[in-house]
């Protein structure tokens, strides 16, 4: 018996084509590859970098020196990464960013009013130099920044052409209270006011009823050292802040009429009993003294000699009113001032009885009992 075999296809299966791989030209082409599509990436590294410089930097957080933040132990604040797009919805507290100087607004109560175009120009020229080393603080409000200090940075920024100013976003203060009094701590730690503009801000905020009272702004007021200031003190700010905004701003270009206690002897000015009916009058004599003050560098006890001489006038010296007399064949002469209330008689040549005589006249002509005639 026999197996039979199976059916065997017998039709032929389709030819496998045959590839023949070219080593050189596919390196060839690869390179012309990669080299386009290189070219194509750096065109659009150039593009980005166009608008914005740091566009490609890495994404990393840098640290931004902060000495507030190192002398209270509290962690640094980090910048946003190069390149970020300030969004004002969603910035965070803590963060420093590059924000455009079209969405900063300076401090409507901050401490510092007054600015010396010298210290802008000087911090203009810095910022152009060395860029900007150590943030201003501001927070966000209504879409926009806020600056709690800075001011003198904001103002550089614009006159520099720099387009954006470093800012440490906080978060929102309470009322305008405490935005100026975080507005003073901030500027207390660099020495940035005066006297000056102490004394206009704090009158300022008591005239809008921000206070109440002098003695509720005293409490606000701290010393350099961070002592609350005493209660002469505070009297002498707001004495101070009678000065109008003009002249204040004349007195804040030079260092002597921006200390305290030469500010405080021009203030004697507008606190004279008829200085309402006599304004224009006193605020010109102050432009003198200012000006004198400024020229020559006076010192205080100067400035106090200066304003009472122009306040009182010179002291002129009084002359009396003589009469020529005679008694007993002596001469004497009377002298008479009226100003005082004094009357001076005296003479010479007259006896010893003669002088007896001539006192009793004059006892009993001083106790009514008869005026005295002429002279025998």
């Amino acid at each position: 018996m026999t197996k039979s075999n199976p059916q065997v296809n017998n039709s032929k299966r389709p030819a496998v084509p045959k590839l023949v791989l070219n080593l050189a030209e596919a390196t060839t082409q690869m390179a012309t590859h990669s080299e386009e599509v290189a070219t194509n990436r750096f065109a659009q590294a150039r593009n980005v970098t166009s608008e914005i410089p740091h566009g490609l930097a890495r994404a990393a957080l840098r640290p931004v020196p902060s000495s507030t933040a190192e002398d209270s132990g509290v962690a640094k604040s980090l910048s946003a990464p190069p390149g970020t797009i300030f969004n004002p919805a969603t910035c965070q507290i803590g963060m420093v960013y590059s924000v455009p100087l079209g969405l900063v607004d300076p401090n409507p109560d901050g401490a510092r009013h007054f600015y010396r175009s010298a210290d802008v120009d000087r911090i203009a020229e810095s910022l152009q130099e060395n860029q900007q080393d150590d943030p201003a603080n501001g927070f966000v409000r209504d879409g926009r920044v806020v600056l709690i200090n800075g001011g003198t940075r904001l103002r550089a920024a614009r006159s520099g052409g720099i387009p954006e100013l470093l800012i440490r976003i906080s978060a929102p203060l309470a009322d305008r209270r405490e935005l100026y009094k975080e507005s003073a701590r901030l500027n207390d730690e660099r020495s940035d006011h005066t006297a000056l503009d102490t004394a206009y801000r704090i009158t300022c905020l008591l005239n809008e009823g921000v206070y109440s009272t002098q003695e509720e702004a005293g409490k606000d007021l701290t010393q350099r050292d961070g002592s609350p200031m005493t209660k002469s003190q505070v009297n002498m700010l707001f004495r101070i802040g009678k000065i109008p905004e003009r002249l204040m701003r004349k007195m804040a270009d030079h260092n002597q009429t921006s200390a305290f206690t030469i500010a405080y002897e021009i203030s004697a000015i507008f606190v004279r009993p008829d200085y309402a009916e006599r304004e224009m009058e006193y605020e010109i004599l102050a432009t003198e003294i200012i000006d004198q003050i400024q020229a020559k560098d006076l010192s205080k006890s100067q400035v106090q000699a200066l304003i009472n001489s122009k306040l009182v006038g010179p002291k002129t010296r009084q002359r009396a009113e003589s009469t020529s007399i005679s008694y007993a064949g002596a001469k004497g002469v009377i002298k008479i001032f009226p100003s005082r209330g004094e009357l001076d008689l005296s003479m010479k040549g007259l006896t010893a009885t003669k002088c007896e005589e001539l006192k009793s006249l004059i006892e009993k002509a001083c106790s009514g009992q008869y005026e005295l005639g002429p002279a025998s």
